[in-house]
């Protein structure tokens, strides 16, 4: 079972609970409404808050266990995806401060970081295709199709990077 982080523990003791949660709902509101993700589903900035809200350790034996499950279901396959989107996150924005950077004259951007961006795309990519009502298989073709998109228009990226002097070596 993963364990709440010991912040968070504290939030929910028992000594706050009340009829109506409304101790709690006071304690929690310097979080943020955290719902309001996954309504505008935004999976990855969910997924971080939960993140947060449990003990490190356990998570991390979690998402391992879940991303390196081979014979995933369907619905596993959807959370090993929203798990990729989250993790790959951060190089969404690396990505732009580097780029800021470059344009701007007073840096370059990273091979490593466009990697890391192309991965966030396909891993984004996969949850919205994987949210479809469709066949599994035909799914599948569809994650692989956008994959090869996203790769190849990785390579245009770092051709023009290259091109304009904006590519690190």
């Amino acid at each position: 079972m993963i364990q709440l982080n010991p912040r968070y523990e504290a939030i929910f003791n028992p000594d706050n609970i009340d009829q109506d949660c409304y101790n709690i709902a006071s304690i929690m509101s310097g979080e943020g409404n955290i719902s309001h993700h996954l309504v505008d589903n935004d999976y990855p900035s969910y997924i971080k808050i939960i993140v947060t809200m449990n003990k490190a350790e356990d998570l991390a034996v979690y998402f391992a266990e879940m991303l390196a499950k081979q014979d995933a279901t369907p619905e596993e396959k959807k959370i090993q995806a929203l798990i990729k989107a989250a993790l790959y996150g951060d190089n969404l924005i690396t990505f732009i401060d580097e780029a800021s950077k470059a344009f701007n004259g007073y840096g370059k951007i990273k091979i490593d970081t466009v990697k890391g961006v192309t991965e966030y795309f396909k891993a984004n990519s996969e949850v919205q295709i994987r949210k479809k009502k469709i066949p599994e298989d035909e799914k599948e073709c569809q994650i692989k199709e956008a994959s090869d998109r996203i790769t190849e228009g990785e390579v245009r990226v770092l051709g023009a990077l290259a091109y304009l002097g904006h590519l690190a070596e």
